[in-house]
């Protein structure tokens, strides 16, 4: 099954690309080029509530998250 994907280029590639014919061909070229390249790790995270609960699990990174939007929070306020 297709799905439709809008992407920004710089001007240069948007012409190589369009060189190439229509909207099919680029997005065939570009799933094929996306097919061909080593992905160390998956773009797309199937349990999203795991990596929450990881991070949550992580003191350090909840530290320095509540940190940060304390100080965030500080500078909107005096806003």
């Amino acid at each position: 099954m297709l799905k439709p994907l809008t992407i920004s280029v710089e001007e240069a590639l948007y012409q190589k690309l369009a060189a190439l014919g229509d909207g099919a061909v680029i997005g065939e070229y570009v799933a094929d080029l996306f097919r061909a390249a080593p992905h160390p790790e998956p773009f797309v995270y199937t349990d999203l509530d795991a990596g929450y609960r990881a991070m949550a699990a992580d003191a350090e990174y909840e530290k320095e998250a509540s940190e940060w939007v304390n100080a965030y929070m500080g500078e909107v306020v005096d806003e």
